[in-house]
């Protein structure tokens, strides 16, 4: 099974109220973002992009700068 499906399916069972956003390590938000929708807006991308989704606790990289936690580092 593909990473992506992986992430997709842990995705969907994954109801996250918190969500906090690094740029090369640094916050950028003292508090959490509540939704990826606003998360995504914050960084310049589509509030429909999947990839915050995707990525959040992996440690990958996002635009070449941006990580996704569920709790802050």
């Amino acid at each position: 099974m593909l990473h992506v499906d992986l992430a997709k399916a842990y995705a969907r069972e994954f109801k996250q109220s918190a969500i906090w956003v690094y740029e090369n390590g640094v916050s950028l938000s003292e508090e959490p973002f509540n939704s990826f929708a606003s998360a995504m807006s914050a960084i310049g991308y589509s509030k429909t992009s999947i990839a915050a989704r995707r990525s959040i606790d992996t440690g990958k990289v996002i635009g070449g700068r941006y990580t996704f936690y569920s709790k802050p580092l």
